[in-house]
């Protein structure tokens, strides 16, 4: 009978091994796919650097090949970098010779599936050593939703030394929690352990971690021949210490090798830079991925229920931290230095996993889940979106564009880091007060659930759901708004006394929250843009009382709750209006009202409230649009770049400004468009409604059989008689489309109509 049984048990554990296999494959085949389909991010940053060293070495065994080599494969790849004149000594010679081959025979795309290959062996481990916490089906979960989540999603397809790390530090602490201690566990757990500083510094601690653990398991666990496992394995790693540090100098000339730390370490600024890590816009892990708090949460649990992986990981995590969060990425995606460690929070998960019981935990882990997967989705898309985010989150702000009724973008903090750099007032009041608000938000949120899920006493619990259930409505309360439809903002936009300045008007009183200046032809950084505006408001649009000063930013978070009619920004000391030529303008509404088309309102263009004398035209001019013709200056906003025939508009709106002749003995004026519409096959109409400013003037129509015209536009001399310095007219778009939306082509530009020339005559 016990031989059957056993027998039983043995063949059922094959067929669940094989199963479990089989479903590994499925998802690994999954992780292919997401891969091969995902839109390629640009080489930036170090990679460069980590591409120049793997061609290098494949070529010449060394990283010293020929300039002009170089160049040609930029060329040969197409490639939009700088290639260096000499190798710069940084950090990853040992990936780039890793990777070296699949460079030299695939080319730059060639190094990143070769680093992704490595990112699946890590996968496959990283789910063995969660077998240990949860069932095989959970930890296969788990592991995919960290590679297919941020950080690790978007650095499984870059040359980057994290994900690197990550396997290496997988792999290692997977030998070094085995339960049975061998000689083979213990020799490949000391060379993992010990190679991970040879990657990056940040590791050592982590490497030390791993080596005094599996140091004390021999020292505690192998007592047969503990004496002279205990010696050979202190040398092996005395030997390989001394490797690290002539490598160390050898490369890179010092100790920290390229590694640097820009904020001088100190007991309060730790706290600080640990929030930076954890919610600004570039560095923030629970902010791109929150499911990762409930992975902090688990490995508390973990040290409650004395789990000795999650003690061992909770240690690991500290240390880690220590080591890297005076690190500052002036240019990275979100989380990048959190990588490395994300095996740890694979541990955390799995045992909160195992904790998850009531209705407010598994809630709140699909809220985040949906957040995380919704953000990695983002990437899939638009990974260079996320190279971006140097002031404001603009994948909160696309999160905007999916839920139009919660912005989250302007409540994340940012890292002073990138304004001192660029020599701007980082205004660390606003940072550090956004920063406290998102630390103290996380510290209640994980008390709370450590409360559910470790008390004893009922009312506890019930309080700690009541707090959490507070926090959520409190966030969505705070970050509901709506987008003020653009009929009911008049913006203009002019520079005096050395200043330029955006004066709003609402058409009556708005509770306005965010202001958003939309230009993509701008760089939002110095000294394109300015470092700070002046916030103006007024109740009655006549008396203006100064708010304050806040940073400059393409989002603008207004310091105020009350109802206001208008609203003035001042960009201080600096006259340079290039950046308002071309600008729109979305106001949101922290009101809880609901536009059932709040979200398809068009961003307004920004007015002109004066014009230079050369925007002034004469009757019968005839001015052309086409690229260096003379009447591209009278295109003031909404248009595209001019080609050989003319040029297009390109958005929702798009506006025609300049100064008129002095009009005399009550005259109207015409102003004819020589124009063509964007139309085709699967779009054969365009429908253009005319103002002249807020003022009704006619509606243009074009057909696939009465495209390419010249346009009358009525312009009465009562409309201009009381403001003769700017006449503005505007077109607003009702189906403009782009060619790649029609399956035309690739442009992404929304066309809707091609100006040729403009000529303004008086009506007879």
């Amino acid at each position: 009978m016990n031989r059957y049984v056993n027998f039983v048990k043995v063949n059922l554990t094959k067929y669940s091994n094989n199963t479990d296999n089989v479903i590994m494959l499925v998802f690994i085949s999954i992780l292919f796919i997401i891969k091969f389909f995902a839109k390629k991010p640009v080489f930036t940053g170090d990679e460069p650097r980590y591409l120049h060293m793997a061609y290098s070495f494949i070529k010449t065994f060394s990283f010293d090949i020929p300039y002009n080599k170089w160049v040609a494969f930029c060329n040969d790849y197409n490639l939009y970098v700088i290639p260096p004149e000499e190798i710069v000594r940084v950090h990853a010679p040992f990936s780039s010779i890793l990777i070296s081959p699949f460079v030299g025979i695939f080319g730059p795309e060639g190094g990143r599936w070769s680093v992704f290959i490595v990112a699946i062996i890590g996968f496959i481990f990283l789910k063995k050593l969660l077998d240990d916490l949860v069932s095989p089906l959970s930890s296969l979960l788990i592991t995919f939703f960290i590679f297919t989540t941020l950080p690790a999603f978007s650095y499984t397809n870059l040359l980057y030394t994290d994900i690197w790390l990550m396997i290496f530090f997988s792999i290692a602490i997977f030998l070094t929690t085995r339960k049975n201690i061998s000689l083979k566990n213990i020799f490949w757990g000391l060379t993992l352990s010990l190679i991970l500083p040879f990657f990056h510094i940040r590791m050592a601690l982590v490497s030390f971690i791993l080596v005094m653990y599996q140091i004390s398991r021999i020292f505690i666990e192998y007592k047969d021949r503990y004496y002279r496992t205990l010696i050979c394995s202190t040398l092996y790693c005395l030997l390989f210490f001394i490797g690290f540090i002539c490598f160390e100098f050898s490369w890179t000339g010092s100790l920290f090798g390229s590694a640097n730390a820009p904020f001088k370490p100190g007991f309060f600024m730790f706290f600080e830079r640990l929030s930076i890590q954890l919610f600004t816009i570039r560095h923030g892990l629970f902010i791109y991925n929150p499911v990762l708090l409930l992975a902090l949460v688990g490995l508390i649990i973990g040290i409650a229920k004395k789990n000795n992986l999650a003690q061992l990981s909770s240690i690991i995590l500290l240390f880690y931290t220590v080591s890297f969060v005076w690190g500052a990425a002036s240019e990275s995606y979100p989380a990048r230095f959190w990588v490395a460690i994300l095996p740890v929070f694979g541990v955390g998960i799995s045992i909160w996993i195992r904790y998850l019981k009531f209705f407010t935990e598994k809630s709140i882990t699909a809220v985040f889940v949906i957040v995380a997967y919704t953000n990695s989705v983002l990437y899939f898309f638009s990974p260079n979106l996320f190279l971006s985010n140097r002031q404001v989150s603009y994948t909160y702000e696309a999160l905007y564009t999916i839920f139009p009724f919660l912005n989250f973008s302007t409540f994340i903090p940012w890292d002073k880091y990138f304004f001192i750099i660029l020599g701007i007032d980082s205004f660390f009041h606003e940072s550090r007060y956004l920063l406290l608000c998102w630390s103290l938000i996380t510290i209640a949120i994980l008390i709370s659930l450590l409360t559910i899920v470790l008390s004893i006493y009922n009312p506890l619990k019930v309080i700690a759901k009541f707090v959490i259930y507070i926090i959520f409505i409190s966030v969505l309360v705070i970050s509901y708004m709506v987008k003020v439809p653009s009929s009911e903002i008049v913006a203009k936009g002019t520079v005096q006394e050395g200043n330029t300045i955006i004066d709003i008007n609402f058409t009556k009183p708005i509770r306005a929250s965010v202001v958003k200046l939309i230009n993509q032809d701008v760089i939002w950084s110095p000294p394109y843009y300015p470092k700070e505006y002046l916030i103006s408001t007024s109740q009655d649009g006549i008396i203006f009382h100064e708010i304050g000063k806040v940073r400059a930013a393409p989002f603008i978070r207004l310091p105020f709750l009350s109802s206001i009619r208008a609203l003035k920004i001042t960009a201080l000391n600096f006259s340079n209006n290039k950046w308002i030529n071309d600008c729109r303008i979305s106001v949101l509404e922290n009101n809880f009202k609901f536009y059932s088309d709040s979200y398809t309102y068009e961003p307004c263009l920004l007015e002109p409230s004066t014009l230079p004398k050369e925007h002034s035209i004469e009757i019968g001019e005839i001015k052309y649009t086409k690229d260096g013709g003379d009447g591209l200056k009278y295109l003031f906003g909404g248009w595209s770049h001019p080609e050989p025939w003319g040029t297009w508009s390109d958005g929702y709106s798009s506006m025609i400004a300049f100064i008129p002749p002095v009009v005399i003995q009550s005259i109207d004026l015409t102003l004819e468009i020589e124009s063509v519409a964007f139309l085709a096959e699967n779009h054969p109409f365009q429908e253009i409604d005319v103002y002249l400013k807020n003022n009704y003037l006619t509606t243009l129509n074009y057909t696939l059989s009465n495209n390419h015209s010249i346009r009358s536009i009525q312009i009465p001399y009562t409309l201009i008689v009381n403001e003769p310095s700017v006449v503005l007219v505007n077109f607003k778009y009702k189906n403009s489309k782009s060619p790649k939306e029609l399956d035309l082509s690739a442009d992404n530009r929304r066309l809707g109509l091609g100006i040729i020339s403009i000529q303004l005559k008086q009506k007879l």
